[in-house]
């Protein structure tokens, strides 16, 4: 019976653990909660560096050279885009597709 007790206050936390996380990772629109950007990469930090760039309307491709929006919400850690370029600040494999 102690064993059950137990086993109820770790579920119990388990879930309200959960609530907050979620409260804090998204906000609610009409009803509906919509992830952000910006709050889940401050809850949970990569641990290497990334960067997520796609094209947009607003991007001008040069001949055999690809560019990439940053109205679309891009996400960029550790990380810079500028001029067109992605600057890679530390050394290591990085897979662009």
């Amino acid at each position: 019976l102690c064993g059950m007790v137990i086993e109820a206050c770790f579920i119990y936390n388990l879930y309200q653990t959960e609530l907050v996380q979620s409260a804090s990772t998204s906000k609610l629109t009409g009803g509906d909660e919509v992830a952000t950007v910006e709050n889940y990469l401050e809850e949970s930090l990569p641990s290497k560096p990334m960067a997520h760039l796609t094209d947009g309307v607003d991007v001008v491709h040069e001949k055999q050279i690809m560019g990439w929006s940053m109205n679309a919400d891009p996400i960029l850690y550790e990380m810079v885009y500028r001029n067109g370029s992605l600057i890679i600040q530390k050394e290591g494999y990085y897979f662009i597709y």
